[in-house]
């Protein structure tokens, strides 16, 4: 299983369960009540999109 980044314009609650677009393409179901302390950019993270949002995660720091 691979981890997809999401650009979500609503709050997590409201996304839990639907279905969205994530950055790579991927059609991808939320999971708003996942404990994302939890989970990291490793090996699980969808390749296309770590490289895509690297360069925003490097600007929040």
């Amino acid at each position: 299983m691979s981890w997809h980044a999401v650009e979500a314009h609503r709050p997590a609650d409201e996304l839990d369960g639907e279905v969205e677009l994530a950055v790579c393409g991927a059609i991808v179901q939320i999971w708003g009540t996942q404990d994302w302390d939890r989970v990291s950019a490793g090996r699980s993270a969808c390749a296309e999109c770590r490289q895509r949002t690297a360069p925003a995660l490097r600007s929040v720091g």
